[in-house]
């Protein structure tokens, strides 16, 4: 009998053989390959549906290889579409070739403007990176219009064929569209009162040296509006997948920036981060606001707008741009 104990002890010590192993060995090399393909489908659909961030990846260059770009042709012609439908009456409001019902406010958007007609009243001099086809311009227009005695001048710089576009269908005397800054810059002849990125400046290939181009440019002013950002100590590269069936069935690069790093760099160019709008200031990915003036401005601020006009825009900012008009016509 000591034999039988001694097999028995043997086949209680035989490793086990998992199911999916034995389906494997008695299965058609094919069927596997195509479940494969099934998991890895799925995998990125839910990955689509979710808007998700892929990545980091190594570098930008890796990215653009990776991904569709934001010259897609589709990204092009939904955002020439909605932006249509916008000009002509048709929508009221659309953003990211998204129509929407309601006009949705930007509170970095509109405090940033009142930042700028305090520093220098009269003049709105605004230099949007990434404004589509005049999406911010038409978001804002009801109160640019109010703002009586105040010279407008709203130019966007886009991707060339975006520009094209705008400046066939858009272009309008306080509205312009401009494939490079230096050539936004030129039409204006004097530096902008606002440089405004509108969930943009994540989707350039060298944002850092940018910046540092409007900071020797002599900017006063600078607003981000929807910038990525995350509680993480460096910036990093992403592939954008948002929902192919609010947005379109296009990848692009994005950075996600240091929320820290990026504050840090800026103050020690002597900015002043004046506020900071942020709906999960913990989250990975945060899409917040913000807005800097340069030292030597900044001082300023407090003489020339209200402490309580600053404490409310995040509350009103509509009805404060409203009060300034009817402050301007008074004076």
């Amino acid at each position: 009998m000591a034999w039988l104990h001694r097999v028995a002890l043997t086949r209680t010590r035989a490793p086990m053989i998992s199911p999916k192993v034995i389906l494997r060995s008695i299965s058609p090399p094919i069927l596997w390959a195509l479940g494969h393909k099934i998991k890895c489908y799925l995998g990125h659909s839910n990955l689509l549906q979710a808007g998700a961030f892929e990545g980091p990846v190594t570098s930008w260059a890796e990215a653009m290889a990776r991904s569709d770009g934001w010259d897609a042709p589709v990204i092009t012609s939904k955002t020439l579409e909605s932006a249509l439908q916008v000009r002509d009456g048709l929508a009221i409001f659309e953003q990211d070739g998204v129509i929407r019902e309601n006009i949705l406010y930007s509170t970095t958007v509109l405090a940033s403007i009142i930042f700028a007609l305090s520093l220098r009243p009269g003049h709105l001099n605004v230099i949007e990176f990434g404004g589509g086809l005049g999406t911010g311009y038409f978001q804002n227009r009801k109160i640019l219009q109010n703002l009586r005695g105040v010279q407008i001048s709203w130019n966007i710089v886009e991707r060339p064929d975006l520009a094209a576009l705008g400046s066939e269908h858009f272009e309008k005397s306080d509205l312009h569209f401009f494939s490079s800054v230096d050539a936004a810059i030129a039409s204006l002849k004097e530096i902008p009162d606002l440089f405004l990125f509108s969930g943009s400046l994540q989707c350039i290939a060298e944002p850092l040296t940018l910046l540092d181009r409007m900071i020797k440019m002599g900017a006063r002013v600078l607003a981000f509006d929807r910038l990525l950002v995350s509680p993480t100590a460096e910036h990093a590269v992403f592939i954008q997948h948002p929902d192919p069936k609010k947005h379109y069935p296009a990848t692009y690069p994005a950075w996600c920036f240091s929320k820290d790093v990026f504050i840090r760099d800026l103050v020690e160019k002597r900015f002043t981060l004046v506020d900071h709008f942020s709906t999960d200031p913990q989250a990975h990915f945060d899409h917040c606001g913000m807005i800097f003036i340069h030292h030597p401005w900044s001082a300023d601020i407090n003489f020339h707008v209200d402490s309580d006009l600053l404490t409310s825009v995040g509350q009103s900012s509509k009805r404060q741009l409203f009060e300034y008009a009817k402050y301007r016509d008074r004076s």
